[in-house]
């Protein structure tokens, strides 16, 4: 008799403990944070079904995210002991939160910044968990400036320098090289990333990769770092670019002007110059001065820039005095039609001036009509009117010749036609070449000289098309 209403009086008092429980849970709910973190210990379990976990997850994901809750999620992430795998979904989770912008100040204060930073830092972390991680950080600082400051202040160098030092998967790393190109604001930035080895880092990466895109985000980067070195003084500049000579593909870039990275290769051409980085002989890049007279779709600054590097060039190789002189008629027209800002006109009349201390008789004689009129030009400003006075002062020395430098051939008679072929190409608007194979075209008066077709003009109209 006993045991059985043993075990009756206990099934009833189970019951009632249930129902206590219920009616319990019915007026004291269960609160966010408590759930939160029931979630996560139920997502330790490492037996759950992949349909289970997405359960949780989208639970997890449907709550209003608040400090406490943003707290206890990344205490978790970071976590040693937490499964790696348990740890890629959190970040995935937070990721989700970090794309809102109603969320990014609960993240904030609850310290995700520094956290992130140990996740990234971690060496046992899974590929998808480094994504997480700097995807994150990426939306926190995202139009932020007190927050680049304090993931600056955090160690953010010094942890890009670890990741990108490994030959990380490229999908990371062309996200690490955004997030790097984001936080470089200011001098303490620059500072930080150069003595952390980060520049020396992306010159690498700029050698090793195929990518495209990667290759823009490392001249990004490298643009704005030796910029940096060349107006503030470092201790010592990374050996980097002694060993790695990307001055060369550098070169390829401007010579293809291409549209994108020809703007950041000028600047960082101008700069390695500048730091005495590289050295540029005019025997390994001949066509590099017709290069930077060439360029097109430049701003008036970059066309400056690309005058600044002749300037550089004449003096690191005496070989590239006599490509500018070949190229002379194009450095006149930067002055007189380019190049708008007076500033920037100063800067290919130096060229010019430097030009005929060395040869100044030759282009006298070759050029001495366009000279004039660059001094006529240059005698409207008084800012220029220097400039004026010293190339005046060679035209004294070395007269303009009193006969052309070569006596213009008569102009031929057009060739007969048949009458039916004359015809047609008056039915089509577009008239043949009337001149005999062989014979010298006749003479046309351009700028107030006289020049041949086969000469001069023809020269002049290639460049038309280039620029």
């Amino acid at each position: 008799m006993n045991g059985p209403n043993w075990l009756r009086w206990g099934a009833l008092a189970l019951v009632v403990a249930s129902a206590s429980v219920a009616v319990v849970l019915k007026v004291f709910p269960q609160t966010a944070e408590e759930r939160v973190q029931e979630i996560l210990s139920t997502l330790e379990n490492v037996q759950l079904t992949v349909r289970e976990r997405l359960k949780l997850i989208e639970e997890l994901q449907a709550f209003e995210l608040s400090e406490h809750v943003a707290r206890t999620v990344l205490r978790k992430c970071t976590d040693k002991a937490t499964h790696p795998e348990v740890q890629s979904t959190l970040m995935a989770v937070l990721c989700t939160f970090s794309e809102r912008d109603e969320n990014k100040p609960a993240l904030l204060a609850a310290g995700a910044l520094d956290d992130l930073l140990t996740v990234l830092e971690s060496d046992v972390a899974l590929q998808a968990t480094y994504l997480s991680s700097a995807t994150c950080i990426y939306d926190l600082v995202h139009g932020n400036p007190a927050a680049k400051k304090r993931l600056i202040e955090a160690g953010v160098a010094r942890v890009l320098h670890q990741r990108l030092a490994s030959k990380n998967h490229s999908e990371l790393t062309e996200l690490l090289l955004t997030l790097a190109v984001r936080l470089l604001i200011s001098y303490d930035a620059n500072s930080r990333f150069i003595c952390a080895g980060v520049l020396g880092d992306v010159v690498k990466i700029f050698q090793r990769t195929r990518k495209r895109s990667v290759k823009e985000r490392c001249l990004n980067l490298i643009a704005i770092m030796t910029t940096f070195l060349t107006a503030e003084k470092m201790p010592s500049i990374p050996p980097v670019f002694e060993k790695y000579s990307i001055e060369r593909e550098i070169i390829q870039i401007i010579h293809f002007n291409d549209a994108i990275n020809t703007p950041w290769s000028i600047l960082i051409l101008k700069n390695l110059l500048l730091l005495d980085l590289v050295h540029v002989r005019h025997a390994d890049h001949p066509d590099l001065v017709n290069d930077l007279l060439g360029l097109t779709r430049l701003n008036d600054d970059l066309r400056v820039i690309a005058g600044h590097i002749l300037i550089l060039l004449l003096h690191h190789d005496p070989a590239f005095v006599d490509a500018l002189v070949a190229s002379f008629p194009r450095v006149l027209d930067k002055i007189t039609t380019d190049v708008r800002a007076v500033e920037g006109k100063m800067v290919f009349l130096e060229i010019v001036v430097f030009a005929l201390d060395r040869h100044a008789p030759d282009l006298v004689a070759l050029y001495g009509n366009d000279l004039a009129n660059v001094a006529l030009f240059c005698h409207q400003d008084a800012q220029l009117a220097p400039f004026a006075s010293k190339i005046d002062a060679v035209l004294d020395q070395f007269p303009l010749p009193l006969t052309p430098r070569a006596t213009p051939p008569p102009p031929l008679s057009p060739p007969v036609q048949p009458a039916s072929r004359r015809n047609d190409e008056e039915e089509r608007g577009r008239p043949r070449a009337r001149y005999v194979r062989g014979a010298v075209p006749p003479p046309v008066v351009v700028d107030g000289r006289t020049r041949s077709r086969l000469g001069e003009e023809v020269y002049a109209g290639g460049e038309e098309g280039m620029e």
